[in-house]
C-alpha cells in the first residue's frame, strides 16, 4: 500500500495529518498543534527526547521529556497538555499508528487529551509486514502495544457522540521523510 492511502485512512479516521517536508519542520508543527489544542506543556516520550539530545530532530525548547511529568497530570481533561510519541510502525490499510513502550509511557498515551505521533514514511507497511514486527514487538518485551487509528469517541444512551471518553479527544500524526 502507499503512503497516500494510508494518508487517506488516516483522514477518513478523523486524524489530522501533516506531512513534514524535513526535520527541521518538525519543531513548526509540534508548536503549531499545541497552539491549535491551547496546550500549555508539550511532553515527549523518551525516543523523542533522546533523538533530540543527538541533534537529530528539533523540538519546541520547552518540550519536556516524559520521565520528568507527574502522570497526575495528565488525568485531568482540559489539562493543558500535548504528548509526542515516535511510533515505531504504522499500518497503512487501517490509518493506524502502532506504539510500543515501557508501561508508563503507554499509561501517559491512554491517559492524553491531546495527542500527536511522529511516524517515519518508511515505517509504514501493510498489514503482514506491521503483524510481523507486533509479533517480533510481544516476543521481545511482552507488550503492551497500542494500535492508535483515531480520536477516541462513543456515543451516550441519546447518541450523542462523546469525545476522549476512553482516550484522547485530539489525534495527530506527523509523516516524516
Amino acid at each position: 500500500m502507499s503512503l497516500e492511502a494510508f494518508l487517506e485512512s488516516c483522514r477518513a479516521n478523523g486524524v489530522l495529518v501533516d506531512v513534514l517536508r524535513g526535520a527541521l519542520e518538525l519543531r513548526e508543527v509540534v508548536e503549531r498543534a499545541a497552539s491549535e489544542v491551547g496546550a500549555r506543556l508539550i511532553v515527549v516520550d523518551g525516543a523523542l527526547a533522546e533523538a533530540a539530545d543527538r541533534g537529530e530532530l528539533f523540538l519546541p525548547m520547552e518540550a519536556r521529556p516524559l520521565r520528568e511529568v507527574d502522570l497526575e497530570l495528565l488525568k485531568h481533561h482540559d489539562n493543558g497538555v500535548l504528548l509526542v510519541r515516535s511510533a515505531g510502525a504504522a499500518i497503512a490499510e487501517m490509518g493506524a499508528a502502532v506504539l510500543w513502550g515501557d508501561a508508563r509511557t503507554q499509561r501517559a498515551t491512554a491517559m492524553t487529551e491531546h495527542l500527536m505521533v511522529l511516524i517515519r514514511a518508511e515505517c509504514v507497511l501493510d498489514v503482514a509486514k506491521a503483524s510481523s514486527v507486533i509479533r517480533g514487538v510481544l516476543t521481545e518485551s511482552g507488550g503492551p502495544v497500542h494500535l492508535v487509528i483515531g480520536p477516541s469517541a462513543t456515543r451516550d444512551v441519546e447518541h450523542v457522540r462523546v469525545l476522549g471518553a476512553h482516550g484522547p479527544v485530539t489525534l495527530r500524526f506527523a509523516v516524516s521523510p
